[in-house]
């Protein structure tokens, strides 16, 4: 339905200089590609599809091609990432160790190169992981699991309270904002150098964040979703393009020497 909905409207088109965000995203999951270029394309940004890969010597290559790394939604975290209890419950789709084992070597990678990141849903999830942190299995607590998962009600499905002198709250504002809501998964343990920077209103963690990095935030929330009517899941989007336009800047004697000199 949100997809018919987006073509109904009319697609935007991305802007030819937009600078270049990189979708990371399973193969099984790219049905779900056009609502992250439609919501970046209305925030100014191109996207690049990055798919999972065993060969870690692409990862390089890969990241030299984007200006930001955007890590989407899709399978539940596999507990075996994070040391978790593989008989947990898991959603519909299973998981996908190999996107897991991917996406880490990709976030540290980012990370050695202070490139913006945002993650969404299963996003911020895997970004705490690749910080040694945990995910919680919400489907173990039926209050829980009736709040935050997909539901009729999932579109407006709660607030949470954005904490003040956060990157968070410079790109969307601090204080209690409505967001949509659809995982079974959320963060646990958190990982090592991360903060907290939003909480739900039942203290399920919504947003964490680097503060020692230019701009490294996950989110629980869709805000690709809700770009169309909410200013600040468009500011957040707006935030991450405008960031990756200023990595994409400062990179560049880098990137014309990278191109000069192949490897």
């Amino acid at each position: 339905m949100l997809l018919v909905s987006g073509y109904l409207l009319g697609r935007p088109r991305p802007p030819a200089g937009g600078p270049r965000i990189g979708l990371s995203m399973a193969s099984s999951f790219v049905v779900q590609r056009p609502l992250y270029e439609d919501a970046l394309a209305r925030a100014g940004g191109r996207t690049v599809l990055i798919t999972p890969t065993d060969d870690q010597t692409r990862i390089g290559a890969i990241l030299d091609k984007v200006d930001a790394l955007l890590l989407t939604g899709g399978d539940d975290v596999d507990p075996a990432s994070y040391g978790g209890d593989p008989s947990q419950p898991s959603g519909i789709t299973g998981t996908d160790l190999r996107r897991d084992r991917f996406e880490i070597r990709l976030i540290e990678a980012a990370l050695d190169r202070d490139m913006p990141i945002l993650g969404i849903c299963r996003g911020i999830q895997i970004l705490n992981v690749a910080h040694g942190g945990s995910v919680r299995n919400l489907r173990a607590d039926e209050a829980l699991s009736e709040h935050h998962g997909i539901d009729m009600d999932s579109f407006t499905a709660h607030e949470v309270s954005v904490a003040p002198d956060t990157h968070l709250a410079d790109a969307i504002g601090a204080g209690v904002r409505q967001v949509n809501s659809f995982h079974g998964q959320a963060v646990g343990r958190v990982g090592q150098g991360l903060r907290v920077c939003a909480t739900a209103d039942d203290g399920v963690i919504e947003g964490i964040e680097r503060p020692d990095r230019t701009f490294v935030i996950g989110i629980q929330w869709h805000p690709e979703i809700a770009s169309l009517t909410d200013k600040a899941a468009l500011a957040l989007l707006r935030a991450l393009v405008g960031q990756a336009d200023a990595y994409r800047t400062a990179n560049k004697p880098r990137r014309t020497s990278s191109r000069a000199n192949p490897e």
